[in-house]
């Protein structure tokens, strides 16, 4: 975990597999109250969780196993496949599949929903 100097008065603390959003809201939130760094009280603080490869692959391979992969991804495609070009992309210039979007978009929920 680490607290990145963004602008004067902006951090980012980003993490990777790390834990939830509010959960390191609560840690924070409890170190900023302690008497130790009285000087980041007045920062703004985003919050940036990276995932690693293994992380994002135990996800989908969790969700196959308990049946909801095939679904949210059929269903996400149909959703993406509704959208106007542009807002279809995940990326601008994206090559993505509207399968692959789902699945990008699905396993990333998981993810942000997991400790």
């Amino acid at each position: 975990m680490r607290l990145v100097y963004n602008t004067g008065a902006e951090r980012h603390l980003n993490r990777t597999d790390g834990p939830r959003k509010d959960v390191m809201k609560k840690h924070l939130g409890d170190a900023l109250a302690g008497h130790r760094i009285p000087a980041m009280r007045d920062r703004t603080i985003r919050y940036w969780r990276g995932t690693s490869m293994g992380a994002w692959a135990a996800r989908a391979i969790a969700s196959r196993r308990d049946g909801t992969l095939a679904t949210a991804v059929a269903e996400g495609a149909a959703m993406y496949r509704g959208l106007s070009a542009p807002a279809s992309r995940a990326v601008p210039g994206s090559t993505l599949s509207p399968e692959e979007l789902a699945l990008r978009r699905h396993i990333e929920d998981l993810i942000e929903a997991s400790a």
